[in-house]
């Protein structure tokens, strides 16, 4: 029988020739990207590596060195398919010495074969949950009990193979187009001004500058980019900092004034931005809504007031699950809720909205996911996947470990309540089911 290494050898005629192909074809002009679309071996030379294929498969495969996702990506050279940018960064990025380790012994090469073999095992899972969400959809939600809600206003998330995201699907419009972009180019010049005289005063105020810094990421953006509504709800937190360091206003007991001209500049901005934003049909609706329910609802918001702010508190520090640029967000809506609560009545709001959704988003998906896969999650976690890069194994930690928070939160309102309480169960549930399978 030919062994592996013996057919190596026997193709290398033909891989020299495939390479004079390739330099050919770049002596006329053909890029690079146009080159790897190609079939690695041209038609003369395919009957030759297909008869030695499958002594190399047989030889490679009978050493059990996990060989066979190396055979796969040659096929995919082969054949002239696309690579997958994904799987070729998790190969590349294999730290330096394992790779050294693998070209001195056999072990070494197991290691390697292994790890890459994990790795791209992870990410075929993780695309196989988000395409099995992606198919059931609406109507797997459509079949649950009780019904889900649906997100409302503010900043809207959805849950996927990245973890918890912006979802930015709602088209914003605006009243006027012309003058929104001249809005927009000045509150991008004043902002500027401003996130400088806010650094320099970090020290003193941190809250402002930690405002100013996620503000600033989201203005300066061309006009066509901006999302308002994530614009509005951060921004809730300039006309709270205006309020509280007005002169004689009871924070400058506390961390002393901002110089004159540093609240000057965050007065300017705030104006600026209120006239941006609710140039915007769906910005005006939103707080519209928010100052009437606040009004309207003072019980309401007295007991979701303490749960509400340890929720979005704790959202900010869940690196595993929640995508950075959201973090971000969600931290600078934490920083100004705690800051000023429901006393300003749209950051209450903003902060109210944004944490319902992300928490609405990350259980409808959580609870699709381990219907589909009838509860089998947490088995196969305990039977050896990390379970510290399973997005969703770390959200539903997160819902389990806050039950406590999330129903205070949700309690005075009867439709998220019975949600919540739904989903804690079923998680609760599972996790027994897992428990005694172990």
């Amino acid at each position: 029988m030919v062994t592996g290494y013996e057919a190596i050898e026997a193709v290398s005629i033909s891989i020299w020739k495939a390479l004079e192909c390739d330099v050919d074809l770049l002596s006329k002009g053909i890029s690079l990207s146009e080159l790897i679309e190609h079939r690695l071996w041209q038609d003369n030379e395919k009957s030759i590596w297909r008869q030695k294929r499958r002594s190399l498969v047989d030889g490679l495969l009978s050493r059990e060195e996990d060989w066979f996702h190396w055979l796969d990506w040659i096929d995919d050279r082969f054949d002239g398919r696309p690579s997958d940018e994904e799987k070729d960064i998790a190969r590349l990025t294999l730290p330096d010495e394992k790779w050294d380790e693998g070209t001195r012994t056999i072990d070494g090469v197991k290691a390697v074969n292994a790890e890459i073999a994990r790795r791209l095992a992870e990410i075929d899972e993780r695309r196989a949950l988000a395409a099995a969400v992606a198919e059931l959809g609406e109507s797997a939600m459509a079949s649950l009990s009780p019904r889900a809600p649906d997100q409302e206003d503010g900043v809207r998330f959805r849950f996927g193979e990245n973890g918890l995201q912006f979802d930015r699907s709602l088209e914003v419009v605006g009243a006027d187009p012309d003058t929104q972009s001249k809005l927009h180019t000045r509150l991008r010049t004043h902002v500027a001004q401003l996130l400088e005289q806010s650094e320099r005063a970090s020290n003193h105020h941190p809250g402002i500058a930690t405002l100013v810094r996620e503000y600033a990421s989201l203005i300066d953006v061309p006009f066509r980019e901006v999302d308002p509504i994530d614009l509005w709800a951060v921004g809730t937190g300039l006309q709270g900092f205006v309020l509280a360091y007005e002169p004689g206003a009871a924070a400058q007991t506390m961390t002393g004034p901002l110089e004159p001209e540093h609240f000057a500049k965050l007065v300017q901005v705030a104006r600026i931005h209120a006239g941006f934003v609710l140039g915007f049909d769906e910005v005006e609706k939103t707080v519209e809504r928010g100052v009437r329910f606040a009004r309207e609802n003072s019980e309401i918001v007295a007991e979701i007031a303490e749960p509400q702010g340890r929720l979005l508190h704790e959202l900010v520090g869940q690196s595993k699950w929640i995508d950075e640029a959201a973090r971000e967000l969600i931290s600078a809506i934490d920083g100004a809720y705690m800051q000023f609560g429901w006393k300003v009545a749209e950051a209450g709001y903003a902060a109210f909205g944004t944490l319902k959704n992300a928490l609405l988003a990350v259980s409808k998906s959580l609870v699709v996911i381990d219907d589909l896969f009838i509860g089998l999650l947490g088995k196969t976690l305990r039977k050896g996947m990390d379970a510290e890069k399973i997005l969703a194994f770390a959200a539903a930690c997160f819902l389990r470990d806050h039950a406590a928070d999330i129903l205070a939160f949700a309690r005075p309102l009867p439709d998220l309540r019975d949600w919540f309480l739904y989903v804690i169960d079923h998680i609760n549930a599972r996790s027994r089911c897992a428990d005694s399978e172990a």
